[in-house]
């Protein structure tokens, strides 16, 4: 009984050092963007080297500060047209623009929490803002040291 017993022990574990083998060796890396502030392109960047790619020529010339991730749709504070925008993350095309209700000038960015609800930032204002993209709308926080 001893053999059988370890036996099916040392088969488990080679099954399961296959599988984390096999698991780790399929997970994709996350890609990282960025957007250029003068040339309106969306660009990836090799973590490794640092050297960006072309995506694409963003849909209009937005001034665009601030680059992130609501789950997986692409979103970037539009500066000309005072909107969020969508972009494509293939192509830097706009794909929906959305009014959340603030005005912001100068350097900034945006990040959103896990359930959703984004933040802008204003370095020219002094701002931090919260803002939802579901409703939409968006509510001054208070100011930046």
């Amino acid at each position: 009984m001893d053999r059988i017993s370890l036996a099916v022990r040392r088969c488990v574990f080679a099954v399961v050092v296959v599988l984390l083998g096999w698991s780790s060796g399929t997970a994709r890396a996350q890609t990282l963007y960025g957007i250029t502030f003068g040339g309106n392109q969306l660009i990836t960047i090799d973590t490794v080297t640092g050297a960006g790619t072309l995506v694409g020529k963003l849909s209009s010339t937005m001034q665009a500060f601030g680059l992130a991730f609501r789950g997986t749709k692409l979103y970037a504070f539009d500066q000309a047209a005072d909107r969020i925008q969508e972009l494509d993350p293939k192509t830097g095309g706009t794909l929906s623009t959305i009014d959340i209700g603030t005005t912001r000038w100068g350097e900034g960015d945006i990040a959103f929490r896990s359930d959703g609800i984004g933040f802008i930032a204003s370095e020219l204002t002094g701002e931090l803002s919260r803002f939802d993209l579901t409703v939409p709308n968006s509510a001054l926080v208070g100011g930046l040291a």
